[in-house]
């Protein structure tokens, strides 16, 4: 885990079951062993703390779920005229679009030029995958109805841009 811990700020959190922890790294006498470049950093940690009271106050986890759910359902039906080209699949707000070329094998450089479409339309999306073949989409979880729709029609107008080309 790391910058999503506090909104943004640099600080970083190694997580696991004591018996992994235990394994990965040797008993410590208090020092972390993995890393120092954002070790216990006040402003850091008070962040984390704030961050983690909203998560739960504003029940984030829940709410991102079933956001979530309409979203994919929404993005589904509108890349659904595509066929197989293009596959939409989610979890909570975290979504990817597969595309695949005529032959059914991953495109990542359409997804590249897709990437950089939205780019210039104000969209901040990652190529992701073994072969960047899917397009990451991890939007806040604050994020509105109103941005969600706005975010698939940018997401549908730019697609429809490059396979005119």
């Amino acid at each position: 885990m790391g910058k999503a811990l506090t909104g943004g700020f640099p600080l970083s959190a190694c997580i696991g079951s004591s018996k992994v922890m235990e394994e990965a790294w040797p008993r410590s006498t208090g020092e972390a062993m993995h890393t120092s470049t954002f070790l216990g950093h006040p402003v850091g940690c008070a962040m984390a703390l704030a961050q983690l009271d909203l998560l739960k106050s504003r029940d984030l986890a829940r709410a991102s779920h079933r956001q979530g759910a309409g979203w994919l359902k929404e993005l589904q039906e509108r890349f659904a005229p595509m066929g197989h080209r293009v596959q939409v699949r989610g979890r909570g707000l975290m979504m990817g679009i597969e595309l695949l070329d005529a032959r059914g094998f991953p495109d990542g450089a359409q997804v590249v030029a897709w990437a950089k479409r939205l780019l210039q339309e104000g969209m901040v999306v990652l190529p992701s995958g073994e072969n960047g073949e899917v397009l990451s989409l991890s939007p806040p979880l604050i994020i509105g109805a109103s941005h969600m729709q706005e975010a698939s029609r940018k997401l549908l107008k730019t697609y429809r841009q490059l396979s005119s080309l």
